[in-house]
Order: C-alpha cells, then sequence, then structure tokens
C-alpha cells in the first residue's frame, strides 16, 4: 500500500450553503469548526490601518454627519446605475476577481 500525502484543504461558502447540508453528512470536526466560525465577532468599529481607508472613513463619518443615510447594496447598485445612465452591472460575490483571472481586481 503506498504513502497518500494530505493536502488541507479551505473552502469559503455562505451559511446558507452549509445549513441545507444533512448534519449528517458533515463530520464533527466541520461542525465544530463552523460553530466556532459563526461564533467569532468582528470589532464594532474596525479601525483602517492605510491612508485610504482613513479617508473614506473621515468622508463616510462627514457624510452621516451631514444627515445623510447609509445604503444597503442594493441601494449603492441602484445609484451606481443611475450615474451610469441606467447601466446595471451584474452581481457579484464579493472576492471574486473581474475576469476570472488570478491576481484581478476584486469585484
Amino acid at each position: 500500500m503506498s504513502k497518500t500525502e494530505l493536502v488541507s484543504v479551505t473552502a469559503r461558502l455562505p451559511a446558507e450553503d452549509i445549513a441545507g447540508i444533512p448534519r449528517g453528512s458533515l463530520s464533527a470536526f466541520i461542525r465544530d469548526a463552523i460553530a466556532e466560525k459563526r461564533a467569532q465577532t468582528r470589532p464594532a468599529n474596525p479601525k483602517p490601518r492605510s491612508r485610504l481607508g482613513k479617508l473614506l472613513l473621515a468622508a463616510r463619518a462627514e457624510y452621516l454627519a451631514a444627515g445623510g443615510k447609509p445604503l444597503s447594496w442594493a441601494e449603492v447598485r441602484t445609484e451606481v446605475a443611475r450615474r451610469r445612465g441606467g447601466v446595471l452591472l451584474p452581481r457579484r460575490r464579493l472576492g471574486t476577481s473581474v475576469g476570472g483571472a488570478a491576481g484581478g481586481c476584486p469585484a
């Protein structure tokens, strides 16, 4: 019998995809990993690390202070389409690249 090399694989799946898998199909390790990931919390006020991030956060704070309201992703897409003359871009998941090439621009 030959030795088999084991390789670790990580997959990022939407929670609704995992919810549809019967519990008996997932190993205890996977169930524990999903529960641990869901238990993690993000900081309420993340601090930007880059100069651009700081400028964007300051612009957002100024907009909110002037009475602006945060928009949902659907509202952002509609506003961008309106400014582009009604052209609505296709929806893409965050983290995918344009053209599908490695190293492409994030969507």
